[in-house]
This record gives structure tokens, sequence and C-alpha cells, in this order.
């Protein structure tokens, strides 16, 4: 079964109104399903205010910067259906 290791990097994008500043935190309490489905991965987290959309990256080692998009959504839940039976993702 997909398992997921926590330490899902979340980006959320936004559009920007004139006279509004500042970025966007990353999405808290980011849960996954581990194995409870035999051919995806669920992944859920906490709504960003003024987040229109979060882009999920999945990488099979800790360093960010391996990491490879796996899809977009405008949802606070994700399903990932690429995700290889029994391996640890980050």
């Amino acid at each position: 079964m997909p398992r997921i290791i926590l330490g899902l990097l979340l980006m959320t994008s936004s559009t920007v109104l004139l006279g509004q500043g500042g970025g966007l935190s990353r999405p808290t309490s980011v849960q996954a399903s581990d194995g409870a489905y035999s051919d995806k991965v669920g992944i859920c987290w906490d709504h960003i205010r003024n987040a229109t959309s979060y882009q999920v990256f999945r990488g099979a080692s800790s360093d960010p910067s391996l990491a490879v998009s796996v899809g977009t959504t405008a949802s606070i839940i994700f399903y990932d259906a690429t995700a290889a039976i029994n391996q640890n993702y980050f």
C-alpha cells in the first residue's frame, strides 16, 4: 500500500491585490492516509487564509530540492494516484 512520510512540501499561491503585501505561510497539520487506500495516497492540511491553490510536491528523500510536483488543487485535500507501493515519501 502507498505510504507517505509527513514532511510533505506544500506550496500556496494567491492572487495579490493592489496594496496587499506579504506572502502566504505553508499549510499546517499535514496528514496522509498512510495505507488507508490500495491505489492512492490521500493528503490533507489546514486551509491557509488567502490561498487560492496548493501545489503538492513529493520526494523520495528529505531534500526539498529533489522533490517533484505531483499536482495542484484548490482544495485542502489531494489524492496522489501516482505513489508507488511500499515507498516512503517526503
